[in-house]
C-alpha cells in the first residue's frame, strides 16, 4: 500500500469508504444483471411454455366436452335439447378456434410446428366427421350415426395426441428452463458469495494497511511523546517518515525535542552562571557581614563615648545658660550705660556750643 503511504489521512479514509462503496456496486449490478436474468427466464418460462400448456389442456378438456355432447346428441330424441346441445358443440368450437389462435401468438419452434400440422390436419378429418354425424342425427338415423361415431373415435384420439404432445413437449421445455433457471440462481449465489468474500477480504485487507498507516505511527509519536515526559530527550532515529499530517507530526515532535533539548541546555548554562554569581555574591556577603560587624561595634563603643559626651556637654550647657544670663544682665547694664554715655556727649556738645559762642 505505498500509493497511500504519503497521502493525507482524509485521502486514506475516503479511498477505504470508495472501495467498500465500489464492491457494493459490483454485488449490486451482478444482482440486479441476475435477477433481471431469473426474470427474463421466468416470464419465458410463463409466456412459451407454461401458457402453451394451459391453452392445449382448456383445448382438450373442450374436446372432450364435445365429443361428450356429440354422443349426447345420438342419444336424446328431443329437438330442442338436440339443438341446445348442436349450439353448445359449436360454442365450444368457437372457443377452441380462439384458444388455439391464442397458441399460434406464443414463441413456435420446430418441433412444436410439426405437431401443429398434424393436428390442423386431424382436426380437419374429426371435423367433418362431427358434421356428418349431427347431420345424421338431425336426419333421425341415430343408428347411423352412433356407427360413424364410432368408427370416429379414432380420428378423435388422433386430434388428442398433437395436442398431447404439444403440452409434454412445452412441460419438459419448462422443466429445462427450470433446471436452467436454477442452474443460473446457483452460479449467481456462488459469483455473489465469492465476489462478497473477495471483496470483504479487499475491504479488511486495505482496512488493516490504512489503520496500519494511521495508528502505527500514532503509537510510535506517543511513545516518543512519553519518552519527552519522562525527560528521555536523547535523539532517537526515525522509524517512519512521510509526507502527510502524521509525517509533519513526527517531524514537529522531532524539533520539539530538539528545542526543549536547547532550551535546558541554556537553562543549565544560566543555572552555573547563577551558581557562580551566587558563590560571589556569598563570599561579598560575608565580608559585608564582617564589616557591618566591625561598624555596629564601633557604633557601640561610640554610643559608650557618646553618653559621657552627654552627661559633660549637659553640664556646659547648663554654665552657658548661667554665661547667657550674666552677658543679658552685662547687656542691659552695658545699655544703661551707653544711654547715659549718649546724653553725657549731648550735653557736653551743647557746654561746647556755649562756649564757642561765649568767645
Amino acid at each position: 500500500m505505498y500509493i497511500l503511504h504519503n497521502q493525507k489521512v482524509f485521502y486514506k479514509i475516503i479511498s477505504l469508504v470508495v472501495a467498500m462503496v465500489f464492491f457494493m456496486i459490483i454485488i449490486g449490478i451482478l444482482g440486479f444483471i441476475s435477477v433481471s436474468k431469473l426474470s427474463n427466464f421466468s416470464m419465458s418460462m410463463y409466456e412459451d411454455r407454461l401458457v402453451p400448456i394451459q391453452i392445449m389442456g382448456d383445448v382438450r378438456l373442450l374436446s372432450k366436452d364435445t365429443e361428450k355432447l356429440l354422443l349426447q346428441i345420438i342419444q336424446t330424441k328431443e329437438v330442442e335439447k338436440r339443438k341446445a346441445l348442436i349450439s353448445n358443440i359449436e360454442e365450444n368450437t368457437k372457443q377452441i378456434n380462439i384458444l388455439q389462435e391464442k397458441y399460434q401468438s406464443t414463441p413456435i419452434d420446430k418441433k412444436e410446428q410439426e405437431d401443429w400440422n398434424e393436428l390442423q390436419k386431424n382436426l380437419t378429418e374429426y371435423r367433418a366427421t362431427r358434421s356428418n354425424i349431427i347431420k345424421l342425427v338431425n336426419e333421425d338415423k341415430p343408428i347411423e350415426a352412433f356407427e360413424l361415431y364410432v368408427k370416429s373415435k379414432e380420428i378423435f384420439e388422433k386430434t388428442l395426441i398433437p395436442r398431447k404432445n404439444i403440452s409434454d413437449y412445452n412441460v419438459e421445455q419448462a422443466i429445462n428452463l427450470y433446471r436452467e433457471s436454477n442452474d443460473i440462481a446457483n452460479k449467481v449465489k456462488s459469483v455473489i458469495v465469492i465476489t462478497t468474500l473477495a471483496a470483504l477480504i479487499i475491504s479488511i485487507l486495505l482496512s488493516k494497511a490504512i489503520t496500519s498507516a494511521i495508528c502505527i505511527p500514532l503509537s510510535k509519536m506517543v511513545s516518543a511523546v512519553e519518552h519527552i515526559a519522562d525527560g528521555n530527550l536523547a535523539e532517537h532515529p526515525r522509524t517512519f517518515s512521510s509526507e502527510d499530517e502524521l509525517g509533519k507530526l513526527a517531524e514537529a515532535i522531532v524539533k520539539m525535542r530538539q528545542g526543549l533539548r536547547t532550551v535546558i541546555s541554556q537553562l543549565m548554562e544560566s543555572g552555573k552562571k547563577i551558581n557562580d554569581f551566587a558563590g560571589k555574591l556569598n563570599l561579598t556577603v560575608n565580608q559585608s557581614n564582617i564589616a557591618t560587624n566591625q561598624i555596629a561595634q564601633s557604633i557601640t563603643d561610640v554610643a559608650s563615648g557618646s553618653n559621657q559626651q552627654v552627661k559633660n556637654i549637659t553640664n556646659t550647657s547648663n554654665i552657658i545658660k548661667d554665661m547667657s544670663k550674666d552677658i543679658e544682665h552685662t547687656a542691659v547694664a552695658t545699655n544703661n550705660i551707653a544711654t547715659a554715655i549718649g546724653k553725657t556727649a549731648n550735653s557736653a556738645t551743647v557746654g561746647l556750643d556755649a562756649i564757642k559762642k561765649s568767645v
